[in-house]
């Protein structure tokens, strides 16, 4: 894979830090139009290398041998912390006390990428960060996970695929003072990061000036807004682009030249809508969809379903493309094969797509189920469950746990946060399968 980390300017002088990612399948022949050209053998280079044909980065092993000490953990400190679509943290700010022990599990909770996490001096991230996309250019750099080598880091985990989860092992700063999440994947430390504030209980939290991340106020409505939304005069646009950069609307949408066009250009979106027309189309996205971004959904006759935007329909086939990330990955449907199914079955549906066809998906879906279809829908990320489902239930090892209304999970666990249901249920469970693999090995060998 090709990736260029770039540092440019607008005609305009803003300043922006796109990254160029290009799978390389093909080469053309050699340009041999000047005087000093000279023919030298090709050879293939070896696999691109994967963390596991290295040995395991030091700093690992010694974060390791904590966990392997059984008074250490069960006197920590556990927290937890999740990647989630979009390059995010949830949650998005954790405390501990000065010295303390901690565990902190880390889950890969965003089906459509790898992600890690590493603590850092909040006064050194943007020097550690820019350390992690040097090591980018270094294949071999994945035995350290893009972790620099620097004081400044207190912990890391190693990348994990979607799903996966890791618990690191550390002492806290004995220096009180707000540290850094941040994901040193190729690209993404700078939009995601979260915070670790080292104060001691009781005290309250600081106000962080300096986080990347806008605090949340409320959860905003058309109507609240619409009085404001017809008299645009007067805005702040400097402000208003560097929320554009700071919210991840550039990963998919190209604004006066800076962004990606994976998503509609939104660089005359003014020209088009007017004000509360305007404001719809931030807040509620999928009121109306350009026809050249939606998601579409096949249900062939074989129990597949199949979505993504589409390229391409004639009398015979239908071209879908799943992930606007992978272009190459095309599918080409036969019309014979799709249908009207009263039942529809979905498993990982958004696994491995981007943030906006995940969405889109996730709309055709509700529109589906409100027009009356069955949907068996599997899948391990929580919102999704509670955006989508009218009953619910929870498996682990071929068993159902629990299942019933997501009100009646609730009340009957007594706990709001379905994330921290599913696991403790699942956590619960894993420990008495545990504890029954150990007695049947246990009379297997005495028999």
């Amino acid at each position: 894979q090709f990736h260029v980390h770039m540092r440019l300017k607008t005609a305009a002088g803003h300043e922006f830090k796109p990254d160029v990612l290009a799978s390389i399948y093909e080469l053309r022949p050699d340009f041999d139009k000047y005087p000093e050209y000279a023919a030298v053998p090709k050879r293939r280079a070896p696999d691109f290398p994967i963390a596991e044909k290295y040995e395991q980065d030091p700093r690992l092993v010694q974060q390791e041998k904590l966990g392997t000490d059984f008074g250490w953990v069960s006197s920590s400190l556990k927290i937890s912390v999740s990647a989630s679509a979009g390059l995010q943290f949830e949650p998005r700010q954790l405390r501990v006390a000065p010295g303390t022990r901690v565990s902190l599990a880390f889950k890969n909770g965003d089906p459509s990428m790898p992600h890690n996490v590493a603590v850092v001096k909040a006064d050194h991230i943007d020097e550690f960060g820019e350390q992690s996309m040097q090591l980018a250019s270094n294949p071999r750099a994945i035995a350290t996970h893009y972790v620099p080598n620097d004081p400044a880091e207190i912990c890391f985990s190693p990348i994990l695929q979607p799903g996966d989860q890791y618990t690191m092992f550390f002492e806290a700063p004995k220096e009180p003072g707000e540290y850094r999440l941040v994901c040193t994947y190729p690209g993404h430390w700078r939009v995601m990061q979260g915070s670790l504030f080292v104060i001691p209980d009781g005290q309250p939290l600081p106000e962080s000036a300096n986080a990347p991340v806008r605090k949340f106020v409320k959860m905003w409505n058309s109507a609240e807004l619409a009085v404001d939304a017809d008299n645009l005069a007067g805005r702040n646009f400097d402000q208003g682009r560097k929320v554009f950069e700071i919210a991840g609307c550039s990963k998919c949408h190209k604004l006066n030249e800076v962004g990606t066009v994976l998503g509609p250009d939104l660089t005359k979106i003014a020209e088009r809508f007017k004000g509360q027309k305007l404001l719809q189309q931030m807040l509620e996205p999928s009121t109306e969809i350009n026809k050249q971004y939606q998601t579409w959904v096949a249900a062939l006759n074989d129990g597949r379903v199949i979505s993504g935007m589409m390229l391409e329909q004639n009398d015979a086939s239908i071209t879908l493309l799943p992930n606007p990330l992978k272009p190459e990955t095309k599918v080409s449907i036969a019309r014979a094969m799709v249908h009207n199914p009263p039942v529809l079955i979905f498993d990982e549906a958004t696994l491995g797509l981007d943030v906006m066809v995940a969405r889109n998906l996730l709309e055709v879906i509700r529109v589906l189920r409100e027009q009356g279809k069955c949907i068996l829908f599997s899948t391990h990320i929580m919102s999704e469950v509670e955006r989508l489902c009218d009953r619910i239930a929870i498996m682990h090892h071929g068993r159902i746990l629990d299942s019933g209304t997501l009100e009646d999970l609730r009340n009957r666990h007594q706990q709001n946060d379905f994330e921290e249901l599913f696991f403790g249920l699942l956590s619960r469970h894993e420990a008495e399968f545990e504890a029954i693999s150990r007695n049947q090995t246990t009379n297997e060998a005495s028999v």
